[in-house]
């Protein structure tokens, strides 16, 4: 904790972007609750839920990576604010769908939350390469773990409020996440700095995919990506099974589920600081494996609280790679390059999950939740096995990132 608050306490464009990010992530956890409560409350249709939650992933599968050019290519700061209006009206569209129709607009509250996905995971790739342009090289390991604590932080306590606040009435967990969005804006409006990007690039599909080609180029990133991407889309898979069980015990249960999730990733975020190094290939299999356990336990014994237990642990042990990695590639990618690189890694590490929360609700209406518990459990058996008999770890002198600037078509010229 005395890492994080240090560089809290002395870098002031790292702490206004932080707290930015803190006003939008809490705001969507209490929504992200409130949503599968309200379809399936007034549905009781797992398999609308699981469509209606998974149209909102959809925009990890489809902008991530070309959203990394436009980071480098355009200045960061303007994009983030117009991302936070955009973002603000379009959950105020959902609010007011719940409001006043609160039984017959599915489709507005589908094209609503679907347009938001495409707007957060376009802004991904220009969140993440403004934050290292806030940080300098000796703060990246700092700024990471500080990063993830209140990403964690926010599902901690998101959820608890969404929860609590959807018992109130359905339509004020989106009416403060719209709110949110537009206190984003205000913090974002109050910094100096324009978070880098304006890079002079040249246009074409080679310089739209540099990120996605710098990923695959590197058999470590790739092996990892790929085998981070199943394990990914099982988890989420998991615990919405494990949600949508919930949803039974109203929107406090839910909310208390989530929480438990956000602590232990804040625990692994926090961990992850004071750890030497980090072997990745052992907390891949250790992260499946716990996930492979999980899908048998909410298969044989259809008990939600013990899943949602053992995925917590499980999102325990996935911070410290994801920290370790993600301060690396900060310290080794050119800046004029971060968007695109930021961009190609979650596009490769969440190709499949928009699927998740759509597969569970599928396979438990067509089945049950136990067979979707037992679905994605099988499933982690294949990343279990990739990170226990294949051998891939990080190069001893780390990923040759001059490899990255040797993929783009010109050099680029800076702001």
């Amino acid at each position: 904790m005395k890492e994080i608050g240090d560089i809290l306490g002395r870098n002031q464009n790292f702490r206004k972007l932080w707290l930015a990010s803190i006003l939008s992530e809490t705001g969507t956890a209490t929504s992200m609750v409130a949503l599968p409560l309200y379809v399936m409350g007034t549905t009781h249709s797992y398999a609308l839920a699981g469509i209606v939650v998974s149209a909102g992933m959809i925009g990890h599968l489809v902008v991530r990576g070309p959203a990394g050019y436009v980071a480098d290519r355009w200045t960061r700061r303007p994009l983030l604010m117009s991302g936070a209006i955009i973002a603000s009206i379009l959950m105020a569209v959902v609010a007011a769908s719940v409001l006043w129709h609160p039984s017959a607009q599915y489709w507005l509250i589908g094209i609503a939350w679907t347009l938001l996905g495409f707007v957060g995971a376009g802004l991904s790739p220009v969140q993440s390469a403004a934050l290292r342009s806030t940080l300098v090289d000796d703060e990246v390991q700092q700024g990471m773990s500080a990063w993830q604590s209140q990403y964690a932080g926010t599902m901690l306590v998101g959820p608890l409020v969404g929860g609590l606040l959807y018992t109130v009435s359905p339509v004020l967990p989106f009416a403060l996440d719209a709110v949110s969005f537009l206190v984003e804006f205000l913090v974002l409006a109050s910094l100096r700095s324009s978070l880098g990007g304006g890079y002079d690039l040249p246009s074409g599909a080679g310089e739209v995919t540099l990120g996605i080609r710098a990923v695959l180029k590197s058999r470590f990133l790739r092996v990892y990506s790929l085998t981070n991407a199943l394990v990914n889309v099982a988890s989420e898979g998991i615990i919405y099974a494990a949600i949508f069980w919930m949803t039974a015990l109203g929107g406090v249960s839910v909310g208390v589920g989530f929480a438990i999730l956000g602590v232990g990733s804040l625990l692994g975020s926090l961990m992850a600081v004071r750890l030497k190094s980090t072997r990745y290939q052992l907390m891949m299999a250790s992260y499946a494996a716990l996930f492979a356990l999980v899908g048998f336990v909410g298969f044989v014994s259809y008990t939600p609280w013990i899943v949602i237990g053992l995925a917590a642990v499980a999102g325990a042990l996935s911070q410290p790679p994801v920290i370790a990695l993600g301060s690396h590639i900060m310290t080794r990618v050119p800046q004029e390059a971060m968007g695109r690189v930021e961009g190609g890694m979650s596009m490769i590490g969440s190709v499949f999950y928009p699927f998740g929360a759509a597969v569970t609700g599928v396979v438990a209406h067509v089945w049950s939740l136990g067979g979707a518990f037992a679905f994605w459990g099988a499933l982690c058996c294949v990343p279990l096995i990739a990170a226990t008999f294949r051998t891939w770890r990080l190069p001893a002198g780390g990923l040759d990132w001059g490899e990255v600037t040797s993929l783009q078509e010109t050099p680029a010229t800076g702001q």
